[in-house]
């Protein structure tokens, strides 16, 4: 897990483009796309993400590292793919001294909320990104747990805005019914 964390700033030094698309094998695309869906006006494309209870800790140690304030109302960046990134901020972020080192050393750092603490202490991220709607929906190992957390994400999917379905492999894995249901239609369709 840490490795692939790593591996999505570290392909920013093989990356031929100014900007690019990380992709994780759980995403699921459900619309036509086209570049337009990723850069607005010159911008990349994010939204706004209400950091939950249970990933506050890695979002403090990121904001921590960084040297930067954790986001009032821990409104920030999302921390799940798809993501658009800016390679020369990834590239600033993995040359700074003992980087990787420093990131294997401490289990509490991700490379999202890095990405973004990066962005907030430079006042970067207006210059860079353009927010939007969230246009993903994604069933994480555990989360959603309930029926009714199930039919909030559910009913996501069937959002026009909506264009691409996230679904961790342990939720088939783990035989989710409810959830193999829903992927298996949303391929169909």
């Amino acid at each position: 897990w840490r490795d692939q964390q790593l591996l999505k700033l570290l392909i920013s030094k093989e990356v031929h483009s100014d900007n690019y698309l990380l992709l994780d094998a759980k995403n699921l695309f459900i619309r036509s796309l086209s570049v337009s869906d990723f850069i607005k006006k010159e911008k990349l494309v994010t939204f706004e993400f209400s950091c939950p209870p249970a990933l506050r800790k890695w979002l403090e140690a990121s904001c921590e590292y960084i040297g930067t304030e954790v986001p009032k109302n821990w409104v920030c960046m999302p921390t799940a793919t798809p993501y658009m990134v800016k390679k020369s901020i990834a590239n600033e972020i993995l040359d700074s001294p003992d980087f990787v080192k420093k990131f294997y050393g401490n289990t509490n750092l991700t490379e999202f909320f890095i990405y973004y603490a990066f962005l907030k202490n430079k006042n970067k991220i207006d210059e860079i990104y353009t927010y939007e709607k969230q246009f993903y929906a994604t069933f994480f190992t555990t989360y959603p747990d309930t029926p009714d957390a199930i039919k909030i994400v559910k009913n996501s999917l069937e959002n026009p805005i909506t264009y691409c379905g996230s679904f961790h492999r342990n939720r088939i894995i783990n035989n989710d019914f409810a959830v193999i249901e829903i992927m298996k239609n949303l391929i169909r369709d």
